[in-house]
């Protein structure tokens, strides 16, 4: 703000915006990189930019866009078939970026490097060398945040936030079912608060681990009702249609809470379709990576596991649409694929067999 003054929010919003078209960019070569003679990273673009939720989160006051543009990151040098030293701190620098970012980037982590520790553990030329440098890379940058949660509360974290055991027992919360996929999950944070607020201070981690005991007192005091609504969030995590759907106010009355003024966001609903033909694109054409011989099939194989842990994180806490929108931009890569081959002629190649030729 000392540096745009009264300007700052247009500023921000132009760093959004070239960080989205950064977004799209890196979309494209990805694509080009696997399929360079095909249609297929021009409907990949096509089909992000057109992507109405995609693009409004991303420019939106929030770190989704830079999430994104690491994890694209990642991807890229994920790609590449002989990467160089260079590359490889680049790629521990990008991990260590999703770690701190987000706490789901704790999971782009934990499979990018058991892909590498695989890797390794086959012996394949320079893949002790890569892990090794990924490893200390991300250690040394995430290293001053340790220190930081060392000295402010007494141990370092696992997790890059204090609020893993608060989000697991808003998942269990039975009156989440009533709050999604209707209205922002986030309202039910006052209710969910006061059920510590015995506890003497400001402690964070010791908060968060009472959090965790309520949680699992939840669990266990109707599991079954947490499976169904864990079904429901892993549902409402790969929905095409916003989650939340609109906007709402939670109202606590004789029955229990319930929702008034409820207002659904048609803006966002309308894209529904997009968002439809993407998730359905990018499903046929993950399917073509992973049957693949060579190196694409590596990055299928990364592109599938970071999606299940993702949905499996958020299946077992809850979920917003805007959780899954970096994963968007990834799927992209295979649903242009996909669509570039849906009308190939019978004997014609699609982008598969092209990249053979390439």
């Amino acid at each position: 703000m000392r540096v745009t003054g009264d300007h700052w929010f247009l500023a921000t919003l132009l760093l959004q915006a070239l960080g989205a078209a950064m977004c799209l960019v890196m979309v494209f070569g990805l694509a080009r990189t696997i399929w360079p003679q095909s249609r297929a990273p021009w409907l990949s673009v096509g089909l992000l930019a057109i992507h109405g939720q995609f693009m409004f989160e991303m420019l939106s006051l929030r770190e989704t866009v830079w999430f994104t543009l690491a994890l694209l990151g990642v991807a890229w040098l994920l790609l590449k078939r002989t990467p160089h030293a260079a590359s490889t701190v680049a790629l521990g620098g990008l991990l260590a970026s999703l770690y701190l970012l987000r706490p789901t980037g704790l999971m782009v982590c934990g499979v990018t490097i058991a892909l590498l520790a695989w890797k390794a553990v086959s012996m394949q030329a320079g893949a002790i060398r890569n892990l090794v440098i990924t490893l200390a890379t991300s250690a040394i940058l995430v290293a001053p945040w340790q220190a930081f949660t060392w000295r402010n509360f007494g141990a370092p974290g696992f997790f890059p936030t204090s609020s893993s055991g608060y989000n697991l027992a808003k998942g269990a919360d039975p009156d989440l079912a009533v709050v999604t996929p209707w209205i922002d999950a986030d309202t039910l944070d006052p209710r969910v608060r006061e059920l510590t607020w015995p506890i003497p201070g400001n402690e964070e981690l010791v908060t968060d681990k009472a959090f965790k005991q309520i949680a699992i007192k939840l669990i266990s005091k109707n599991p079954k009702r947490v499976v169904y609504r864990s079904m429901a969030s892993a549902v409402e995590f790969i929905s095409p249609m916003p989650i939340p759907l609109g906007t709402g106010t939670l109202k606590q009355t004789d029955h229990g809470p319930t929702i008034e003024n409820f207002r659904p966001d048609w803006e966002e609903i309308a894209f529904t379709p997009v968002v439809i033909l993407l998730l359905v694109s990018a499903g046929g054409g993950l399917k073509c990576l992973l049957c693949r011989k060579e190196g694409p099939s590596f990055f299928g194989l990364w592109m599938a596991l970071v999606f299940l842990s993702f949905l499996t994180v958020h299946a077992l806490t809850f979920t917003k649409t805007r959780y899954r929108l970096p994963l968007d931009a990834l799927l992209a890569v295979p649903a242009g694929a996909w669509l570039a081959g849906f009308k190939r002629q019978p004997g014609g190649r699609g982008p598969d067999e092209m990249r053979e030729t390439g």
